[in-house]
């Protein structure tokens, strides 16, 4: 199973590729569960299999996310954990990668641009002078591994603070915060965060499975685990344009939060309007897989002409 998950993570990223990596684990450590010793040691395969495909041209970034700064909490370089699940906090553990400085959302970077990634001295966490700025100015790509666009597309606010969308506002967070060096001092940092009094709710399903259906998310299955990789530039520009059509594709609001059926046939007709139709055609059978989605128990047919 090994060679066979190292040959999939081959055929997911390439030599020289830049990799944003957001991850779900779980899963695939017990797929693994017998052929290692610990879930660490997979969780350090899975890295080393990245590392190895994107080769010493290639940089590999993992999220080290920690939300207590916001809290008014201090943030310690050295020692704040990743809040973002297993694979981050041993990446974090791992002394051949290096931390990015923001205390809200940091990465752990290895590789060619690891200096470039880590020079990165954002305040605002969405800018564009921030790591996700610099992941989409260098065109590089997005792997979901076993996790939704939910719970790992971040790349989507920063599309979202670049459109300086309204319902999201500059909000500022000052709390302690330790440096590398172990200095400890009151630093000012914001994030570019949803309005709650409006009840603005992050929905980012309805916009990924329009990525899907264009091609623009490819999803790649390794027995059961769902692995879905993106173009951050085409990702960007394609969102971008969603929301100048509809600048509530990535949002719903808390009022709505108890009509999900109703959301869900909004979300429905938002993938099925665009697509041309004839009865004969393409678009016809696209959208019969669409519809497929929600009803598992159609069936089908095609019959040839003549």
């Amino acid at each position: 199973m090994r060679e066979k998950l190292e040959s999939f993570i081959a055929s997911l990223v390439h030599e020289g590729d830049i990799v944003l990596l957001h991850s779900d684990v779980k899963k695939t450590c017990w797929l693994l569960r017998e052929e290692f010793s610990s879930y660490e040691d997979i969780v350090n395969f899975i890295i080393d299999s990245f590392l190895k495909a994107i080769g010493e041209k290639g940089t590999l970034v993992i999220p080290t996310f920690n939300w207590d700064f916001c809290r008014g909490r201090t943030f310690d370089y050295r020692n704040s954990p990743a809040q973002t699940g297993i694979l981050p906090q041993i990446a974090l553990k791992r002394v051949d990668f290096k931390r990015t400085r923001h205390p809200i959302y940091s990465f752990v970077v290895k590789g060619k641009l690891t200096e470039t990634f880590l020079s990165c001295d954002n305040v605002s966490s969405f800018g564009m002078d921030s790591p996700f700025g610099l992941l989409w100015k260098l065109n590089g790509k997005i792997v979901l591994w076993d996790v939704n666009y939910q719970r790992g597309f971040t790349f989507a606010h920063f599309v979202e603070q670049i459109k300086n969308v309204s319902y999201r506002y500059e909000k500022v967070f000052i709390a302690p915060y330790i440096d590398e060096n172990g200095k400890e001092e009151l630093k000012t940092y914001s994030m570019f965060v949803r309005n709650l009094e409006k009840g603005v709710i992050t929905h980012l399903e309805p916009m990924g499975k329009i990525l899907e259906d264009e091609g623009i998310s490819k999803v790649n299955d390794f027995y059961g685990l769902k692995v879905r990789v993106l173009n951050s530039k085409e990702a960007f520009e394609r969102i971008s344009l969603e929301l100048d059509r509809n600048p509530d594709i990535l949002i719903t609001y808390e009022k709505f939060r108890n009509f999900a059926v109703g959301q869900s046939m909004h979300d429905l007709a938002r993938r099925l309007f665009p697509i041309n139709r004839s009865i004969t055609g393409k678009g016809f059978r696209k959208s019969l897989e669409i519809i497929k989605e929600y009803l598992p128990e159609l069936q089908i047919k095609s019959i040839k002409s003549g």
